[in-house]
């Protein structure tokens, strides 16, 4: 609220202000306030569920670590730190909209964001690789080292941001919004690796889900079925990923309003659809909280991860 005077006369004025959401999608958009308000509490909203989500599976996820099959346990140290990496994605996004009236405090927004985001990819595509090597386990005796997967996972953004950061820190953070310059193609440090990471990942997936249907062993069938199930869980995560951004890419380019609203939509909900997955329709998660609740093991027939 802001309070001026006019003529002796106490005026009283409402400014609505922009979330980081709206200032990134919206930009220069001529748009009515209802809009902006919708958008903002679509965002809000879905960001509020997400959160939630992923703050309840996480803390499942620690306190049943002990519960889980040891087979599976390092899948799920995996699934774990990729829902850290967008809980804190989507804490800097929300807390980021009034930093950018500190162009230090805006730039640092900027640098966070990029980091979780990539993260959060980086971690997707040692989801992918987790299969591989479960494939291997299961053919050759090789055993996953989560250290390394600890160290990639959270050192490879490091590195990469740190480097682009290096080079042109100036576009990071602008005068509108706390994220990547538009200008100059900047914004392709952000889209090239993931790009890349994605193809990797889904070329990855295929490849063990063809040496399984290829590879017959009897013996093998029930680690088969997890890798299998696993697999199925990883390529779920591409088009929940992959409409949100393409959505994104859409909503900036055009003034269409539907486009900003799908945006609003599968970015907020990202968290929570994701701990559906990983939490609500993961059979060993379920059974081991059967377990812990003292209602004896269930085995339901399928599972998404």
């Amino acid at each position: 609220m802001e309070i001026g005077s006019i003529g002796g006369k106490i005026i009283k004025c409402l400014a609505y202000h922009l979330s980081s959401f709206t200032m990134v999608v919206l930009q220069d958009t001529e748009v009515s306030d209802s809009n902006r308000v919708a958008l903002d509490v679509i965002y809000y909203i879905g960001s509020a569920l997400s959160l939630a989500g992923l703050f309840f599976s996480c803390i499942v996820y620690i306190v049943l670590y002990k519960d889980l099959q040891i087979l599976t346990t390092s899948r799920h140290l995996v699934h774990l730190n990729l829902q850290i990496a967008l809980g804190l994605t989507q804490i800097v996004f929300l807390a980021g909209g009034r930093a950018r009236k500190d162009e230090v405090a805006c730039k640092v927004v900027a640098i966070l964001l990029h980091y979780f985001f990539l993260a959060g990819f980086t971690w997707i595509l040692l989801e992918s690789a987790m299969l591989y090597l479960k494939l291997i386990s299961v053919y050759r005796g090789e055993f996953v080292r989560m250290k390394n997967f600890l160290l990639f996972g959270w050192g490879f953004p490091v590195l990469f941001v740190g480097l682009s950061a290096s080079v042109k820190i100036n576009a990071y953070g602008t005068d509108q919004w706390c994220w990547l310059s538009y200008k100059d193609g900047f914004l392709w440090v952000f889209f090239a690796p993931v790009l890349i990471i994605i193809a990797i990942s889904l070329v990855t997936v295929i490849a063990v889900i063809r040496v399984l249907f290829i590879v017959s062993n009897s013996e093998q069938a029930d680690a088969k079925k997890k890798i299998i199930s696993a697999a199925r869980g990883v390529v779920i995560l591409f088009p929940i990923l992959g409409f949100s951004w393409g959505f994104s890419v859409i909503a900036v380019n055009h003034d269409a309003l539907v486009w900003k609203y799908l945006f609003a939509i599968f970015t907020s909900l990202q968290g929570f659809l994701i701990f559906l997955i990983y939490g609500v329709c993961n059979t060993e998660i379920r059974m081991a909280v059967g377990r812990k609740l003292g209602y004896g093991d269930v085995h339901p027939a399928t599972s998404t991860t």
